[in-house]
């Protein structure tokens, strides 16, 4: 029979603690490694909720947090661009105008009429669904356009330049008067096809009934003083508004109807004319 002395057992009980100490050390240290290992492959992210703004300049959890620059660099345009930005702008309180309406009376030059303007480039456009309750200089503007064009007004003034409001929103009646005072030929020669020539003149400058971008509210012509129509195009007032893109316009909330060199439109360009789209959309 092995006898152990007391000696021999207190031996054994200190290589033991000294076993479970350095276990215990070895995974304390290795817990730290993976700790630091993991903190360097996956770092903490801030929760995309929270607002850049409230935390720029100081940290989340530690974290340091950048501003964040707002944009607010104005969108640039080709002459088509502006176009095609305008028929793909949402208009508040205005709804499409669907079926033509009538211009003569006479439905076989009715016709005629619509089948030239719309090879040239016209569209049925939208109008209010509730009246414009706005004005500005007598005339009556869709109630979100209406600061904007006071404020763009003034800016010019400040500028040295006098900008005149001649025209706004007009009514399918209204444009229909407009349209039939303009041309300079009888119902039925049109009707025939015999008058194709005075209707293109006409169309020219001018929009059937329910092809004007004048319903919708947010259209005006302008002028410089009173130096209106192709002659605008001459004047102070023009190259201030249309310099760099038209960034003066824009910086309003306005863009150009009918810029010179975008074809097929409907008009000839009009340098007088421009539509209110919001500052907003055309922010980058």
């Amino acid at each position: 029979m092995r006898i152990i002395e007391p000696s021999h057992l207190k031996r054994r009980s200190i290589k033991k603690k000294k076993s479970h100490k350095r276990l215990y050390l070895i995974l304390v240290l290795l817990s730290f490694g993976l700790v630091f290992v993991w903190t360097q492959i996956n770092p903490k992210k801030i929760d995309s909720a929270i607002d850049l703004k409230q935390v720029s300049n100081t940290s989340v959890k530690g974290v340091a947090v950048a501003e964040v620059p707002k944009k607010n660099t104005l969108k640039e345009f080709s002459n088509t661009g502006f176009v095609d930005f305008y028929g793909s702008f949402a208009y508040p309180n205005t709804s499409e105008i669907i079926s033509p309406p009538v211009i003569t009376g006479n439905p076989e030059a009715d016709k005629r009429i619509q089948s030239i303007a719309e090879k040239r480039g016209y569209k049925l456009r939208s109008a209010p669904i509730s009246a414009p309750v706005s004005t500005f200089e007598g005339m009556q503007i869709q109630q979100k356009a209406q600061q904007p064009l006071a404020d763009l007004f003034t800016e010019a003034k400040k500028a040295g330049h006098i900008l005149t409001l001649t025209a706004a929103f007009r009514s399918v009646d209204d444009q229909r008067e407009l349209f039939v005072g303009r041309l300079n030929a009888k119902m039925t020669d049109i009707a025939l096809g015999l008058a194709d020539a005075s209707v293109e003149e006409t169309l020219k400058t001018t929009a059937p009934p329910g092809y004007s971008r004048h319903h919708n509210g947010f259209t005006i012509d302008i002028a410089c003083g009173n130096v209106g129509g192709m002659a605008f195009l001459e004047t102070d007032c023009f190259a201030w508004l249309s310099k760099d893109n038209f960034k003066m316009a824009k910086e309003f909330g306005w863009i150009p109807s009918y810029p010179d060199g975008a074809s097929s439109v409907g008009p000839e360009p009009e340098p007088w004319e421009y539509v209110w789209v919001s500052k907003g959309s055309l922010l980058e």
